[in-house]
């Protein structure tokens, strides 16, 4: 994930925890929430509440966190389970806007791929050889009855 302040030089706090563990730090506390991103316009659901009564970095239920100015990425593995991503201003105040993306691997794809397209070669040069001796049959064929 990358997340970028829209105030290159306040400091922005990226974090990766339990979708649990966030709902328990964030109780209480106003946020949004990604609903639904649609081209062009990403929807949320705003919640009420007011600061958090700590900063994000200084809470344990990071498994993976960045924080500093400019552009934050955060690379993360992710494991079984219920996870949520958290972007906030790191001092916990509110008014964050940033613009972010968020990108993944998927190692098993690039297998799949692979042996898709070793199968198609496999069948291309299957039909092609199939195509091609029923062709010197037919001709054989027309031959024989001129």
């Amino acid at each position: 994930m990358r997340a970028t302040g829209s105030d290159p030089d306040a400091d922005l706090f990226v974090g990766v925890a339990h979708t649990d563990d966030v709902a328990a730090y964030l109780s209480g506390v106003q946020y949004s929430t990604v609903d639904e991103i649609d081209d062009p316009e990403t929807r949320y659901v705003d919640h009420a509440g007011g600061a958090p009564s700590t900063e994000p970095a200084a809470s344990d239920i990071w498994v993976a966190q960045t924080i500093g100015s400019g552009t934050q990425s955060l690379n993360w593995v992710p494991k079984s389970g219920n996870w949520t991503v958290v972007v906030m201003n790191a001092d916990g105040s509110s008014a964050v806007d940033v613009m972010a993306d968020v990108g993944a691997t998927v190692p098993l794809l690039e297998r799949i791929t692979w042996g898709l397209l070793v199968v198609g070669i496999v069948f291309t040069l299957t039909g092609t050889g199939l195509i091609v001796l029923l062709v010197r049959r037919a001709r054989r064929a027309a031959r024989q009855q001129s």
